[in-house]
C-alpha cells in the first residue's frame, strides 16, 4: 500500500480537523469534522489524498468497540420482552420496504428532472444502498459510474451532518457519547485485553469475509467483540485513542470521494443531492414515527434503523447517542442487502418505461 505525501498531508488535516470539531463541540466531532474539512479540500481540489485504502483495516476497531456493549444483563433484558420484540422486529423489517420505495422513486424523478441523468445513472444514483455496491451495479448496467458515487457520497455525508445536528432538536438526544469524547483514554487495558480485542478484529474480519457475510469488517468483529465481552473474556472496550482515530479515517474517507471531480460538477450535483437526501430523510422520520405508534421500538432507534447512511456511519450515530447498535446495523445490512438482491432485476423489469419517462 502506497503513502504518498499527498496522503500525509490529508490525514494531518482530518486529524487536525477532528481536534478542533472537538474543541467546538460538534455532535460527533472526530468524524464530522474531518468528513466536512476533507470534502471542502477535495472540492477545492487541494493537494490531498483520501485515507480510503485505510479503512477497511479501522471499520473492525468500530466493530469492536459495538460489540463491546454487548452485557450479559442487556440479554436478560431482551428475555423479558421477547415477544414483543419478535413482533416489533417484524414490523419494523416490514416498514423498510415502503421506505426504500419512496425514497427510490422520489430520488430517481429528482434526479432525472434536475440534473437530466439517463435511466440508467439516475435509478442508480437513487438506490438507497451502499454506494460501493451501487457503484458497481450501476457501472456494469451502463451508469456514469462517477455521477453515482457523487450522489451516494453527498447523501452519505448530508444524512450523518443532518442526523447529528437536528437529532437533538427533534428527540432531544445528544450525540456526546461517541464512543471516544475524550482523545486520551481513561480506561487502560491489559496485555491480555488487547490481545483479545485485537483477536476479535482479526479473526472477526477473517472469518466473516470466508462466510461472505454482508459487511463483514464491521459485523465479524462486533459480533465475536459481542461474545467475548458477553462471556466476560474482556470488559473493556477498545482504546479511545484507536476509535477516535478510526472515526476520523471514517470521516476522511466520505470527505474525500469528492477529490478529482470537477468543482462546478460537484456543487451542480450536490444541490438536488441535498434535496433528495433531505426528502429521504423525512421520509424517514414519517415512517419512522408511524412505527413508534404500533411497536415499543424508541423513536431515536426506530429513525436510525431506517435513516439512509452507511452501515458504519449509521451504528457510530447509535453508539453516540446510546441506541441500541445491533437493531440499528442489522436493520441497515438487510437494507442493503434487500437493494443489492432487487436493483438489477428491478432495473431490468423497468428499463422500458424508464426510458419513456
Amino acid at each position: 500500500m502506497k503513502i504518498s505525501a499527498r496522503h500525509i498531508l490529508g490525514l494531518v488535516l482530518a486529524t487536525l480537523a477532528g481536534f478542533g470539531a472537538y474543541a467546538l463541540k460538534m455532535p460527533l466531532p472526530w468524524m464530522m469534522g474531518p468528513m466536512l474539512v476533507m470534502a471542502a479540500l477535495s472540492i477545492a481540489r487541494a493537494p490531498i489524498a483520501g485515507p480510503g485504502r485505510i479503512r477497511p483495516f479501522v471499520i473492525p476497531i468500530l466493530g469492536v468497540m459495538m460489540g463491546s456493549r454487548v452485557t450479559v444483563e442487556m440479554f436478560g433484558q431482551i428475555g423479558d420482552w421477547a415477544p414483543a420484540g419478535i413482533g416489533d422486529w417484524a414490523l419494523a423489517v416490514i416498514g423498510l420496504v415502503p421506505v426504500l420505495i419512496v425514497s427510490a422513486w422520489i430520488g430517481y424523478v429528482i434526479y432525472r428532472k434536475t440534473l437530466k441523468m439517463d435511466p440508467v445513472t439516475a435509478f442508480f444514483s437513487a438506490m438507497p444502498g451502499g454506494l460501493n455496491e451501487m457503484f458497481v451495479l450501476g457501472a456494469a448496467a451502463g451508469g456514469d459510474d462517477r455521477q453515482i458515487a457523487l450522489a451516494h457520497a453527498t447523501r452519505i455525508m448530508m444524512t450523518v451532518s443532518l442526523i447529528a445536528l437536528l437529532f437533538g432538536a427533534i428527540y432531544g438526544v445528544s450525540t456526546s457519547n461517541s464512543g471516544g469524547s475524550n482523545w486520551v483514554a481513561l480506561d487502560v487495558p491489559s496485555v491480555l485485553d488487547y490481545a483479545l480485542l485485537a483477536a476479535c478484529a482479526v479473526l472477526g474480519r477473517t472469518v466473516a469475509r470466508l462466510l461472505h457475510l454482508p459487511a463483514p469488517d464491521l459485523m465479524g468483529p462486533m459480533v465475536l467483540s459481542g461474545a467475548a465481552h458477553m462471556i466476560g473474556w474482556v470488559q473493556v472496550p477498545p482504546p479511545t485513542v484507536l476509535v477516535n482515530g478510526a472515526q476520523i479515517i471514517m470521516g476522511a474517507t466520505i470527505g474525500a470521494r469528492f477529490l478529482g471531480l470537477p468543482a462546478r460538477a460537484v456543487l451542480r450535483a450536490m444541490v438536488p443531492s441535498a434535496i433528495v437526501a433531505m426528502i429521504m430523510i423525512g421520509t424517514t422520520y414519517l415512517f419512522a414515527l408511524g412505527l413508534t405508534q404500533i411497536t415499543d421500538i424508541p423513536p431515536p432507534q426506530a429513525f436510525l434503523g431506517y435513516a439512509a447512511g452507511g452501515v458504519t456511519e449509521m451504528s457510530l450515530l447509535a453508539l453516540a447517542m446510546d441506541e441500541e447498535v445491533a437493531y440499528v446495523s442489522t436493520l441497515h445490512i438487510l437494507r442493503i442487502v434487500l437493494i443489492i438482491a432487487v436493483a438489477q432485476p428491478i432495473f431490468l423489469g423497468l428499463r422500458r418505461y424508464l426510458v419513456r419517462a
